[in-house]
């Protein structure tokens, strides 16, 4: 990649001087055990009956309000427009219900919508599971993202491609041990 666009990248990786604070996921409660508590089978640290932990923290992201409005028109509107969000410090798409890492792909794109060189790739730079383009193709069509919608529908229909060729394989290969069985038992 171009220097140029990992600098750009790196703006929203760090998060120095945001002006932004996006909320992605509200806080859910997550069932599970209460350290100190008996519980059902009278272990300590068992999950009394109908009791759940804290509820997990919303996960959020820190990101420039310019630079967003000028990467995508959603952000263009809800940020610069006559929303009031335009005023907020915060704004909350929990209401999108997206995986943290694919919305987290989404902002990256609209701050640096390079085209995707060397194909949409999820966090830490592992190749992108079928499950997670799905989350990214639905941050991008939320967020008005036309070329990251394109780079996860091409990144989908690749893995689909993938598969129908791996199962066309394994079909021949079981076509040929049971042709070659079947030559033996002859």
């Amino acid at each position: 990649r171009d220097g140029w666009l990992d600098q750009c990248a790196a703006v929203l990786d760090d998060g120095a001087h945001a002006d932004l604070r996006i909320v992605v996921s509200a806080p859910q409660a997550v069932v599970g055990p209460v350290p100190g508590e008996a519980g059902v089978d009278g272990e300590e640290g068992a999950a009394p009956a109908g009791a759940s932990a804290a509820p997990a923290p919303p996960s959020f992201l820190l990101a420039h309000r310019s630079l967003l409005a000028a990467g995508s028109d959603y952000f263009r509107l809800l940020l610069a427009g006559h929303f009031d969000d335009r005023l907020c410090a915060e704004v909350d798409l929990s209401r999108y219900e997206l995986d943290p890492a694919a919305a987290a792909c989404a902002l990256r794109f609209a701050y640096c919508p390079d085209g995707g060189a060397g194909g949409l790739r999820a966090p830490e730079g592992q190749e992108a599971s079928p499950a997670f383009c799905a989350e990214v193709l639905r941050a991008s069509a939320a967020f008005c993202l036309d070329g990251l919608k394109q780079l996860a529908e091409a990144t989908l229909v690749a893995h689909a491609l993938e598969a129908t060729q791996a199962a066309e394989e394994g079909q021949l290969r079981l076509a040929a041990s049971a042709s070659a069985a079947s030559a033996a038992s002859a």
